[in-house]
């Protein structure tokens, strides 16, 4: 029997500026390969009219810019204090794009780029 299948992984959002909320408490995850450790972000942000759900992995050494966004004390040069609890709810904007994989030259992946604070009006 015929079928069709979508081997699309998700629709991506426009590339643009964007008020992102954090929608879930971070989850701490380690890697099961390299034993690594890792922070999994789920965000919403309205596009057209409509609210969007954004997932971001964060790296510890590539977490810094979020981190001073989301207001955690940088107690010593690159090590942040924060409480992943506290931080569900926050809101930060930031410019979202879409890079192009590394292993992969056709595929390309949304990334959060120039993460600040939301200073509301």
């Amino acid at each position: 029997m015929r079928e069709t299948t979508d081997t699309a992984k998700f629709e991506m959002m426009p590339e643009g500026h964007y008020i992102f909320t954090i929608s879930k408490v971070p989850e701490k995850l380690k890697s099961q390969a390299t034993q690594k450790i890792y922070y999994k972000f789920e965000f919403e942000t309205v596009v057209q009219g409509k609210i969007k759900k954004h997932i971001e992995v964060f790296m510890p050494w590539l977490a810094s810019e979020l981190l001073k966004a989301l207001g955690a004390t940088e107690i010593e040069p690159n090590k942040f204090e924060w409480d992943r609890e506290a931080v569900m709810g926050k809101e930060i904007e930031a410019d979202l794009v879409h890079e192009l994989d590394r292993k992969d030259p056709n595929k390309k992946w949304p990334k959060l780029k120039n993460i600040t604070e939301r200073v509301p009006f």
